[in-house]
């Protein structure tokens, strides 16, 4: 059970880190110069990398 808990977790965690990226990235996009869209993707896109 222990590692089942540990499992959880970490994917809490994760979702969590790439909740706080995705929050980061939105809020160092200025509406009016970028596209929201494609900058989301391409962060993301960058990631998985």
């Amino acid at each position: 059970m222990v590692s089942a808990e540990n499992d959880y977790e970490s994917i809490l965690m994760f979702k969590l880190w790439k909740t706080l990226q995705c929050i980061n990235c939105l809020l160092e996009i200025h509406p009016f110069d970028k596209d929201f869209v494609g900058e989301i993707q391409k962060a993301d896109s960058q990631f998985w990398e």
